[in-house]
């Protein structure tokens, strides 16, 4: 849950713009939004999904950052090919975005 202060004032039904707008910028709703928008209800970090995952992985993963996640979510998708597709990873720059709740669940 966010609170967004309208103003500094607590006057009712008064709202500074500019106020607004910074707070929603700063926690990142704006991000939330568009990725919900865009159909994805988890996502993490390279680093943190690793952390979260990685004893999932019968064998030696390859360290850190995309090529790990990729790895992990490959063999993810392999071991559990009736529920999880590879469609249901999506690769940002710095995260990993899983498409359906029930994925986040299952593991």
């Amino acid at each position: 849950i966010r609170c967004i202060k309208p103003n500094e004032q607590k006057r009712p039904m008064y709202i500074e713009p500019s106020r607004v707008l910074h707070q929603v910028k700063y926690l990142g709703l704006v991000e939330n939004v568009k990725i919900k928008k865009a159909g994805y209800a988890y996502r993490a970090p390279y680093d943190v999904f690793l952390q979260r995952f990685y004893m999932l992985y019968n064998g030696q993963l390859q360290r850190g950052g995309v090529d790990g996640v990729r790895q992990l979510t490959q063999f993810i998708s392999q071991k559990h090919s009736s529920d999880v597709p590879q469609s249901e990873w999506c690769f940002g720059r710095t995260k990993v975005f899983v498409s359906s709740p029930q994925t986040v669940f299952l593991l």
